[in-house]
């Protein structure tokens, strides 16, 4: 586990990671998420945490930790509003690489939820059969 500090937008977990006042990514990242579920890498005070919308919250995705995944500014960036079937379907690596967030995070308890069946459910409806998405094992691609 991380030891966080949250006092103020400017602390940091191990040096390393920016969170603010965002609590939800906080809980995220204190459960165990270090690295971007879209592409592995670490977060870093340069490559700073945020909370990806797997439904987006421009299309009634709702704002809890369901709808959330931890990725990093720049990957969110690039996603933008796009639904998330027709995402992962151009960009399949990162199958992969939800599948390893979700492994780390399993059984972390935020909000009140088991996090990994509740965003993996998410995950399922929103890939629209595409791909199936669970607590440990990766079922592989349905196309």
């Amino acid at each position: 586990m991380m030891n966080l500090s949250f006092n103020s937008p400017s602390n940091t977990a191990n040096n390393n990671v920016r969170f603010g006042y965002r609590s939800d990514l906080k809980r995220i990242v204190n459960a165990g998420a270090a690295d971007c579920a879209y592409c592995e890498r670490p977060f870093t005070e340069s490559n700073r945490a945020t909370l990806e919308h797997i439904r987006p919250h421009s299309k009634g995705g709702v704002s809890n930790v369901s709808n959330y995944l931890p990725v990093h500014a720049r990957c969110n960036q690039i996603r933008g509003n796009e639904d998330f079937a027709p995402y992962i379907r151009t960009h399949q690596n990162k199958i992969g690489y939800i599948q390893n967030t979700l492994n780390e995070l399993r059984g972390q308890i935020i909000d009140g939820r088991d996090y990994v069946p509740a965003v993996a459910r998410t995950l399922n409806r929103e890939s629209q059969g595409y791909t199936s998405f669970h607590g440990a094992i990766h079922k592989g691609i349905n196309a």
